[in-house]
Parts: C-alpha cells; structure tokens; sequence
C-alpha cells in the first residue's frame, strides 16, 4: 500500500517572492485575475445563453457549466489569499474551488461524450458526488496536517483518475457538439501548467527574473478556462 503523502513544506516556498505596491509575492498574487477574468466571461455567457444546440442537454450542461465558472471566479479568490500569505490553511481555499472546476469538467466530458443513452443520466448524477468526493479528499488532507500526519493520498487519487479518464473517454466517444478541439486545448493547458509549475525557478532563472514558473502556470491554466468558455460559446447560444 503506497505511505502516507505529506504536504512538503517546501511546496510554501516559490521562485518569485518579490513584493510590488505593497504586496507580497505580487506576481503571483496578481496572476490569479486571469482565472476571474475567465470565470466571470463564461459564467456571463451562461447566464445569458438560450438552449441553442444543446436540446435536452441544455439543463445538465449549463449547470456543469454553471459550476466550472463559478469555481474558477472562487479559484482566483482563494489562490490570490494563498499566495498572499502561503501556508496549509490558505492552501486548502485554494484546492476547493480548483476541485469544483476540474470535477465539473469531468462531468461534462462524461455528459457530452458518452453514449446519449445514459451520458446525460450518469454525467448529472456523478456531478455532484464527485464534487463531494472531491471537497472531500481536500478536507481529509487539510485535517491530516492539522493532525501531523498529513496525508495527500485522497487529493491525488481524486485529480488524477479523472486526468488519466478524460483522454480515453474523448477517443473512445465521438463529439456529439461542435468545439470538440477546445476539449484538448484544455488538457494542454494543464499539462503545460504542471511543467510550469514543476519547474518554478528554473524558468524564473531562464528569464532572468522576469517572471515565474508558476506565475506562467496560472495564466495558462486560466486559458484552459478560457477554451471552456468558448466551447460553451458555440454550443449555448
């Protein structure tokens, strides 16, 4: 059985602290707009939108939708507080509404590309049960750390599974819609989000401290976010 995962303290300490106008780590605080920036674009767009193409899946998708956005909004709240005054506590209102937005995406991949006669049905009933799981496997780490045995095993299990389904259900399943490219420019995004991040100084080092790796992983993160909106954009309105 795979040992306890505890939070690495390490993980607290960036490449880019450098305080601006008063603020620190300013970069990496600021750089959160640009998921409310994409959180605020589609929520309005769903908000706004007619059934369009979507027919009897319009309800299911534009509460996915509904969430994804809204968790995105929340993202750039609680990763600006996170990187403001960076520890465990500011770190779990960070992976909340992250969990929120990436369980939403799931379940419309789930929605939109499995089979329609039980996609929409299964798609609607794990929404919120793999919301559950995933604020969940978040609390369950939060309170293990509190407890000195932190333990981020849950957290993994809960983001990974879903990155490693997403693709296969994509290939195996047909487009029913219109955007199906905006799908994989979303798993780009977080693919090179995660090299961003993985490489924080290095790539602070290579620009000759212009700029942050992670600093670059929420702008590209918050594209992928971008690429969800226009992907409601064609098929909601």
């Amino acid at each position: 059985m795979l040992p306890a995962i505890p939070q690495d303290p390490a993980y607290h300490a960036f490449a880019d602290a450098r305080p601006l106008f008063g603020v620190e780590n300013f970069l990496n605080v600021s750089s959160n707009v640009f998921f409310i920036a994409a959180g605020l674009m589609g929520l309005q767009s769903v908000l706004v939108s007619r059934s369009g193409g979507l027919r009897s899946d319009h309800a299911v998708l534009r509460q996915m939708y509904s969430l994804l956005f809204i968790g995105l909004i929340i993202t750039g709240l609680g990763s600006g507080w996170y990187h403001l005054l960076p520890d465990n506590v500011t770190l779990m209102w960070d992976r909340l509404p992250m969990t929120l937005s990436f369980m939403a995406f799931f379940s419309i991949v789930i929605t939109e590309r499995a089979p329609v006669s039980w996609g929409r049905k299964w798609g609607k009933r794990m929404l919120w049960a793999l919301i559950v799981a995933g604020f969940c496997s978040v609390f369950y780490w939060a309170y293990t750390e509190d407890q000195q045995q932190g333990d981020l095993r849950l957290y993994v299990l809960v983001q990974f599974l879903p990155a490693l389904l997403i693709p296969f259900i994509l290939l195996l399943y047909p487009a029913r819609y219109p955007g199906d490219r905006y799908f994989w420019f979303l798993i780009a995004c977080n693919v090179l989000s995660k090299l961003f991040e993985h490489w924080d100084s290095q790539i602070y080092s290579l620009t000759d401290a212009v700029v942050s790796g992670h600093s670059l992983k929420h702008v590209v993160a918050a594209l992928g976010g971008y690429f969800m909106y226009k992907l409601w954009r064609m098929k909601g309105t």
